[in-house]
């Protein structure tokens, strides 16, 4: 309950101080929601939060990334559609982008690894082979040496 009405009130709120992404921001929130369709007035709110997370992260643009980025946000996206919440798209150039751009980094915030994790994850949602060709794509890159002399990114603190 308590959670149901402080995102009522920052959905309320000023849209610039929202956070769209899985880590801090509406998309964690919503895939914790998604726990509790049985509590009543959630399935509703969720709609209301898919809708301001996509809304958001189409303005701000967040790179790819699992945690803070758009790799999140498609699976919230896709976790509330199939619970049969109606779930706007992400513009195409962030999801090309997720899909393409070079990652920043080897983390799980919004690196290779959270990448690559988040379209293994997505494959689960849809069987588009560019999931698996992407996630490929990230255990790849953290297989290889970032320099030469250097191990490889998995095993860097």
């Amino acid at each position: 309950d308590r959670l149901v009405d402080q995102l009522r009130l920052e959905l309320a709120g000023p849209p610039e101080l929202l956070d769209p992404s899985r880590h801090r921001g509406l998309a964690g929130i919503g895939l914790e929601l998604l726990h509790h369709l049985d509590h009543g007035g959630v399935a509703e709110l969720l709609a209301e939060l898919a809708t301001e997370t996509v809304e958001l992260t189409n303005r701000v643009g967040l790179p790819p990334g699992l945690r803070l980025g758009t790799t999140g946000v498609q699976l919230f996206g896709q976790a509330v559609r199939r619970a049969g919440i109606d779930c706007p798209d992400l513009d195409p150039g962030l999801i090309e982008a997720d899909l393409y751009d070079a990652p920043s980094g080897a983390d799980l915030m919004i690196g290779a690894a959270g990448v690559g994790l988040g379209h293994l994850r997505l494959l689960a949602y849809d069987a588009d082979p560019q999931h698996l060709i992407r996630a490929r794509s990230c255990a790849s890159m953290l297989l290889e040496p970032a320099e030469p002399d250097q191990p490889p990114a998995t095993s860097r603190r």
